[in-house]
This record gives structure tokens, sequence and C-alpha cells, in this order.
């Protein structure tokens, strides 16, 4: 009833009217005090109304202006940050994708060579400058030998020409985008999918003049028409000589500039800067190139 009889009254009048009870010893005086304070808790809470015999509990509220400012900060942040976070993404699963698919490629050389009754693929490497006639007549001979246990290392769902990747519409750009003639792909080679979406060639006998070893290489596309297909992103060149194509780099003027990117993916270290990871290069400007020369 004390509540109830205060809450009826306007503000002003609770205000002057209200006294608290004197304090009696025992149960009575327990049960007054307690009424007390939450008749005071009451008033603190709830803001009256002059003309109304109803009151409310306080509220907050965002304004529009707030709202849409906070909304503006966000779209900020989100248009900064989104494009580095999709890249960093892109950038993570190509890296995943070459991981395992030079572990494949390593394994499959290792296990073919072994089947073909040598100890391993260096074994079939021939210095510079002592490149001849017959030793590189033998080269293709091996390579020919090699590639009946070769493709058996794989699940190969189709082979296919590089006219019939071109129908695919599958073509090679090179570490900015540009678009890149697929040298990547020999004339009279085929190039083999897997199961698991890589595209591969056989091994191929490789010899670029007197001043060049001989070697045996093979090339890949990480994960086949998905894409990007481009040279040091998901299109690599493994030559059994590791190292002796170490050019990676999108602003050399010469046709094979591109094709050591294997070298240093596969050791994980950057081109231009070797305290860094290989995959830091990708989806950079030019100017990353120019301007680390």
């Amino acid at each position: 009833d004390l509540i109830k009889r205060n809450i009826l009254i306007s503000p002003l009048e609770g205000e002057k009217k209200f006294n608290p009870l004197t304090k009696r010893e025992g149960s009575d005086s327990v049960i007054t005090n307690n009424l007390i304070n939450m008749n005071h808790s009451l008033f603190l809470d709830t803001v009256f109304s002059r003309f109304t015999s109803h009151f409310s509990r306080k509220r907050t509220a965002f304004t529009l202006a707030e709202v849409l400012i906070t909304l503006g900060i966000i779209g900020i942040v989100a248009a900064l940050t989104f494009p580095t976070l999709i890249a960093n993404y892109r950038v993570s699963v190509l890296k995943n994708d070459f991981k395992k698919a030079d572990t494949i490629i390593q394994q499959a050389i290792q296990k073919t060579v072994t089947e073909a009754g040598y100890d391993d693929i260096t074994s079939f490497n021939i210095p510079g400058r002592h490149v001849t006639t017959e030793n590189w007549a033998e080269l293709q001979n091996q390579t020919a030998e090699l590639n009946e246990y070769w493709l058996k290392q794989f699940s190969v769902t189709k082979a296919v020409t590089e006219n019939e990747l071109t129908k695919l519409k599958y073509s090679c750009s090179g570490l900015l985008g540009q678009r890149e003639f697929c040298r990547y792909y020999d004339n009279n080679n085929k190039m083999y999918f897997l199961s698991n979406g890589m595209l591969i060639s056989p091994l191929i006998p490789q010899y670029g003049g007197i001043n060049h070893p001989g070697l045996i290489r093979v090339k890949f596309d990480t994960n086949g028409l998905k894409g990007p297909n481009r040279f040091g992103y998901d299109i690599f060149i493994y030559e059994s000589l590791l190292g002796y194509t170490t050019l990676c780099s999108p602003v050399l003027q010469v046709n094979y500039s591109q094709w050591g990117c294997y070298y240093y993916a596969h050791k994980d270290t950057s081109p231009i800067d070797s305290s860094k990871s290989y995959w830091d290069i990708l989806y950079k400007p030019k100017s990353y190139w120019t301007d680390s020369k």
C-alpha cells in the first residue's frame, strides 16, 4: 500500500509528503525498512510524468545520425581491408596447392627412376659444354624409357593436346597477369589431367645449346583449368637440375624470365628478398618489381 500510494500522487507531492517511517524494533521494522528501500529505488530508477499517473523506465537509444556514421566507418574499414584479406586467402590456397603438387611430382619422379633401374633423376643430367650428338640422343632415349613408368604413377583422367587446351579456353599469364604465350606446353607433347585436378606433362628432355646442360623437365599446373593459370602462381616448371633456370621476374625481357619460379617456390624463398617467403610476391603491382631492382 505504501508503494502504490506514493506512485499515484504527483512527483512534487510525493517528494513533500513522503517521509520515512520511524525505525522500530522487531519484524515490523524490517518489513518497513525493506519497503522504504524499494520505494527509494523506485523513485531513482523511474521517470515521472506531470500529466499522467504512470511512470516509465529510463531508456537510451542511438540516433539515426549515430547509426549512419557507424555504418560509414564500417564501410570504409571494410573497403580498405577486404582486398587484402581476399588476396591473402588466394595466396594461401595457391601455396597449399603448390605444396601438394610438388610432393606428388617429387615422389612420382623418384618412383619412376627407381622402377626404371636408376638411382636418381640427376643421373640423366649432362653438364653444359659436354652435350654431344651422342649423349643428347641417349638422353632422349632414356627419357622415353622413363615415360613408360611416369604416367603409371598417376590417376590420369584425360590426355589433351595444346589445340584441345585452347578449345577449353586455357591460356597462360605471367606473374603480373599479362598474357603470355603458353611456352609451358610443347607442341609435340600431350598434357594429362589427373583425378585431383592437376595438369602435368610427360618427362621432357631439355637441351638449350652448347652452353646449357642436358636435363629432364616436367611442366605442371597445380589446379588445372581452375586458374588463375599464371606462371609462378599455379604454373611451374620442374627441372632435374634444380637451379638451372633461376629467373623469376615479370620485368626481364627474356622469354624464359618466369620459368625459374619453381626453384624459389620449392625453397619458399622470395626471388627479391631471401628473408621473405616466396608467396609474398603474388598479386603485387609492377612497381613492386621495378622499385626493387
